[in-house]
């Protein structure tokens, strides 16, 4: 029993001695100054300190606004920088301990400065780290403490997402990597708090987080340079002739502040996979490359302006321009022109010619804005372009895919054509030109393109942007002329009728057909009677399949004018929806789908979430049924309306204004 006794005594005694003090700043000072600090055994009760902290103490905390100052050997374990707080290691002979808890921490807002040319911190053991929380920053002011794998590139600093490590001085480039152990979410920050010039060396500088300077930075030598998660701040950063590549390759980066970016010759590389997001509007000066798959540049409301191209590897790379930013490219000429590899969902890419050279700026909308006629046949993008030039002579190749992604091309558009690139004026839509056949797109794999032949002058010297749309002959119908279709199905054939305003302006009505989203054709001519406005025709030998018709209508004062489109369903079953106007729908619309047969159409509309929020029924006869669509209660947004009958399915996308 007294062997027990004894044991347990011995035991407290040692637990008491160690940690039993814990100590924080009471003012600004040298760290093996007693005023500097006040302790305590208890972490509650504080006062004037006897000694000064060691590494046997319990925490050590470096307070809000007090500047503590290491001027000779200290070994440390347990020390807190706090927010305001700020360490500075002027000696160069701080040893930190590997004991309880994190052994020095950088709270946020904290700043630890190294001060002693070539002389890091020891950490002894190995093990020992010093964390940089969140917000925390470690600061280099001396040369000799940045090298690769030592110094702040040891593997015992340990830095967190939005941790900062500041350089006031020109710091080590050729062949190191800074940050080297976080893993691809952690985003660090290497900020510059003055001016350097001639950074870099002959072989690659890696910062694994983000480049942020407000001073100019100029960087040299054919090093490829890579700033992972991106460019930011109001300096100027720059580089000379013969410097490496400029790359910034992390699965998220930024791009932006007022400073301008000046990219080497040899290009700036957005790599593969990684999604550049603007925090402001950018000019760089040079050449962007976005590589491979999924490599964007996501405007949001930010400009990008770009003095030399912008180019592609893959489809799926592209400048999202996904709110009102705009992607600006200066002097287009008239060979060999750039490319605007822009889109919001898919990449819908622009080719400029320009008679006049000059700076062209331009954007996706999704969906076509302000709505045409009948998007159904059409490109469902509108190309915002602007330049600041008067009457330029541009020749665009406005691209898209085929058949493309859902929701990139009207489930009525003919990729064989013909096609017509539609011009919007002062709010109402206008036909540039028309029987434009598409193309294999030669700028962008994977795409086709419409060009128009006679030159695009509507840019008028200003600003003002112009939106543009393509589309099959027909879907760009003008306000000043209207017929409405309608096709029923009779004993295997199809009745097709349609009513017009007016006729004492046209030659005659083409009724044309198209089989199975083949090219329309003309099957039959109609030449019109003086005030009479309704028209039939029957189609004995409708093709097997689907069946769309339309009327053309050509006009003695010249131009052409078309018809909704209606559909024939030749076969025992399905249906389709063919057309709803208006679309956008504000609060009624009618419905225009086909059916083979009589019988129940259901129908589910689901927002863009893929939510169903409303559900009905409505019986159909054989042929072209009108519906009507009270939208009334529905909330603004994209929908897409399906409708379902005997195992048939089709989908129609409906604007709710």
């Amino acid at each position: 029993m007294r062997k027990v006794y004894v044991f347990l005594l011995v035991q407290c005694v040692c637990l008491s001695s160690f940690g039993q003090n814990y100590f924080r700043s009471f003012q600004s000072g040298d760290w093996n100054q007693i005023s500097t600090w006040q302790s305590s055994s208890d972490n509650i009760s504080w006062g004037a300190a006897s000694s000064t902290p060691t590494s046997t103490d319990n925490i050590i905390t470096i307070q809000s606004s007090h500047i503590v100052t290491l001027v000779a050997p200290e070994t440390v374990d347990q020390v807190v920088i706090a927010s305001g707080g700020v360490l500075t290691d002027l000696a160069g002979l701080l040893t930190i301990n590997d004991g309880l808890g994190d052994d020095l921490e950088v709270q946020s807002g904290g700043v630890f400065i190294l001060s002693f040319t070539n002389t890091p911190p020891v950490f002894s053991p190995a093990s020992a780290t010093a964390r940089i929380r969140t917000g925390g920053i470690l600061r280099v002011t001396v040369g000799g403490l940045t090298n690769a794998g030592a110094g702040v590139n040891a593997s015992n600093f340990i830095y967190e997402d939005a941790s900062v490590l500041e350089m006031n001085v020109l710091f080590s480039t050729d062949g190191v990597t800074y940050f080297p152990n976080v893993n691809a979410t952690t985003i660090p920050v290497f900020r510059l708090l003055s001016s350097l010039a001639l950074i870099g060396a002959n072989n690659p500088t890696v910062i694994n987080g983000v480049f942020e300077t407000d001073f100019n930075a100029n960087f040299i030598n054919s090093g490829t340079k890579t700033f992972r998660n991106g460019i930011r701040g109001s300096g100027n950063v720059t580089s000379s002739p013969g410097t490496g590549k400029f790359i910034i390759n992390g699965l998220t980066a930024q791009l932006g502040g007022s400073g301008s970016l000046i990219v080497p010759t040899a290009g700036f590389e957005i790599g593969n996979s990684t999604t550049v997001t603007m925090i402001s509007d950018k000019t760089v000066t040079g050449n962007i490359t976005l590589l491979t798959n999924n490599s964007l540049i996501v405007l949001g409301n930010f400009n990008l302006t770009v003095s030399g191209t912008v180019g592609i590897t893959q489809v799926s790379s592209y400048v999202k321009t996904n709110g009102t930013g705009k992607l600006t490219l200066n002097t287009i000429g008239i060979l060999p022109g750039k490319l605007f590899p822009i889109g919001i969902t898919t990449i819908n890419p622009l080719y400029i010619l320009s008679t006049t050279t000059t700076n062209y700026s331009a954007r996706v909308v999704e969906p076509i804005m302000p709505p045409i006629y009948n998007d159904q046949q059409a490109v469902i993008r509108t190309w915002y372009i602007s330049t600041p030039a008067n009457t330029p002579g541009a020749t665009i190749a406005f691209g898209y895919s085929f058949p493309g992604s859902p929701g990139e091309v009207g489930p009525f558009y003919s990729n064989v054509g013909p096609a017509e690139i539609g011009v919007n004026i002062a709010g109402v839509w206008n036909i540039h030109q028309t029987n434009l056949i598409p193309n294999t797109n030669p700028f962008v794999s994977g795409t086709y393109a419409v060009v128009n032949t006679t030159a695009i002058n509507y840019f008028n010297g200003t600003t003002t942007e112009f939106p543009f749309v393509v589309s099959n002959n027909g879907a760009i119908l003008p306000l000043d002329f209207f017929i409405t279709a309608r096709a029923q199905k009779r004993n295997g054939g199809a009745d097709i009728s349609w009513k017009v305003l007016e006729t004492d302006n046209v030659r005659d009505f083409e009724l044309q057909r198209s089989i199975n989203k083949g090219a329309y054709q003309t099957i039959a001519t109609i030449t019109p009677v003086s005030r009479q406005l309704d028209y039939a025709y029957s189609d004995v030998s409708p093709g097997a399949g689907t069946n769309l018709y339309r009327i053309r209508a050509n006009r003695l004062a010249g131009g052409i004018r078309y018809s909704n489109t209606v559909a024939i369903l030749n076969g025992s079953k399905g249906l389709l929806i063919t057309g709803l106007a208006p679309n956008p729908v504000h609060d009624n619309a009618q419905l225009t789908i086909s059916t083979a047969k009589q019988g129940t159409v259901n129908f589910q509309l689901y927002n863009s979430y893929g939510a169903l929020v409303r559900q009905w029924q409505s019986p159909v006869t054989n042929g072209t049924n009108t519906i009507p669509l009270n939208m009334a209660a529905i909330a603004a947004g994209v929908y897409q309306l399906s409708a379902s009958a005997d195992g048939e399915k089709t989908i129609f996308r409906v604007v709710k204004e």
